[in-house]
């Protein structure tokens, strides 16, 4: 999948699960990911040093979803970060 290859993704609920599944997927077909979670801080970092191990481009972001504040500073992040968001999911 050389479409994905340096595309920019936040994936919310990233932290575990599906959405911990989803930002590796991601991350092993070149695209750097931004972890999303609200309170599971630790298995969010899990998760971008899982992604970092494996040679791939990862950060942490934190917002309640039900905080239009906090999901907009949680794209400022994403792209002050990567410069772009080509994928949410």
């Amino acid at each position: 999948m050389e479409d994905l290859k340096d595309k920019t993704a936040l994936v919310t609920g990233a932290s575990t699960g599906i959405g911990a599944a989803v930002a590796v997927a991601f991350a092993a077909r070149g695209m750097r990911v931004a972890v999303h979670y609200n309170s599971s801080a630790a298995e969010a970092h899990q998760v971008v040093e899982t992604i970092r191990a494996a040679g791939g481009a990862a950060v942490a972001v934190k917002a309640d979803v039900r905080d239009t504040g906090a999901i907009r500073d949680c794209v400022k992040q994403t792209v002050a970060e990567f410069g772009r968001i080509d994928v949410c999911w």
